[in-house]
């Protein structure tokens, strides 16, 4: 038995991947989706349409963790402290954990991994990211993703347990990158949304994408993350996938700032959290540490925060002094 913390779009539609090999216990806070997917075989909510196999199974009862080696975290990053907490007393001192969350923690500035290894320091960590839309992944299309551990033996424990011919499966040990361009992915995606929402042509969204993927790089190799990383599956795969596609809701989140939306009318249209709005301010606040150049996430924190108009955001961004490519 294998437990899932999280019983959101990403978390539900991952214990379908999981249930090939493995029996799973799905942990929700609301009791109508436990029972829905008990009764149902279906999340309603948040994957409506969707039959979950029949060893999924939905449960609010964190004591039924005690016996269970295996966790997967799929919680946003901005609560993921809190449910480490509430969870803890119920673990296994040296559990197994894969995290499924990406962005920065905006009060500590710290990455999931570091979180976990404040919380739980015996527990053996890894995180999973990619080009990964959920609805995709639950109907068996084919795609790939990366699972990070500083121990190799962890990362291919989970490479054995959910490689599949539809779900393909690599391993690295940066976690760093993985954490960083998985979460940075979301910023990005927000810049290109609104390039979308404002009906800028295919120029502007590769000038867009490819500028973004310079600052995540430069970001990350600040933190002590590997180059390569970043033009893998975490990083340009991941960027590209959730700057072009409406299933995204960063991307979605930037198209309806553009067309004028206010935050508050877009979160409850979207209705989950969105992530990039969180990182954004993580990052910022990182990057002035770090005396790392980051115009883009800077224009986005300023556009959602409002902090500027999308069109001074833009006249900031076209206007900046002539600079080498790589800097």
């Amino acid at each position: 038995m294998i437990a899932v913390i999280g019983a959101g779009t990403w978390g539900t539609s991952f214990s379908t991947v999981i249930a090939n090999r493995s029996d799973v216990l799905l942990f929700a806070r609301d009791e109508e989706v436990v029972n829905n997917i008990n009764s149902l075989h279906e999340n309603v909510r948040y994957l409506k349409g969707i039959k979950l196999p029949l060893n999924v199974f939905a449960t609010s009862d964190r004591r039924l963790l005690s016996d269970i080696d295996d966790v997967v975290f799929s919680v946003p990053v901005q609560s993921i402290r809190q449910v480490i907490e509430d969870f803890k007393p119920f673990f296994k001192e040296s559990v197994r954990i894969l995290n499924l969350g990406k962005g920065i923690e905006i009060s500590t500035l710290k990455r999931v991994s570091e979180i976990f290894k404040e919380l739980l320091p015996n527990s053996r960590y890894s995180v999973l990211s990619g080009p990964n839309f959920a609805r995709e992944v639950a109907l068996k299309e084919y795609c790939a993703t990366v699972i990070a551990s500083e121990l190799e033996e962890e990362s291919e424990y989970w490479q054995k347990l959910l490689i599949f011919p539809y779900f393909r499966v690599y391993t690295t040990d940066d976690v760093v990158g993985v954490e960083i361009s998985g979460g940075l992915k979301n910023v990005i995606a927000i810049a290109a949304g609104v390039v979308k929402g404002l009906k800028y042509g295919d120029n502007s969204k590769a000038a867009l994408i490819t500028r973004g993927l310079a600052e995540i790089t430069r970001f990350g190799l600040k933190l002590g993350a590997r180059q390569e990383t970043f033009f893998g599956l975490s990083g340009v795969g991941d960027l590209l996938l959730s700057c072009t596609s409406f299933q995204s809701r960063n991307f979605r989140a930037g198209a309806l700032l553009a067309e004028g939306y206010s935050l508050e009318d877009i979160k409850k249209k979207l209705g989950s959290v969105i992530e990039g709005i969180y990182t954004s301010e993580a990052a910022l606040k990182l990057s002035k540490k770090l005396g790392v150049d980051m115009p883009i996430t800077q224009q986005v924190f300023a556009i959602v925060n409002k902090k500027a108009s999308i069109r001074d955001a833009i006249d900031s961004l076209t206007s900046r002094k002539p600079l080498k490519e790589f800097y």
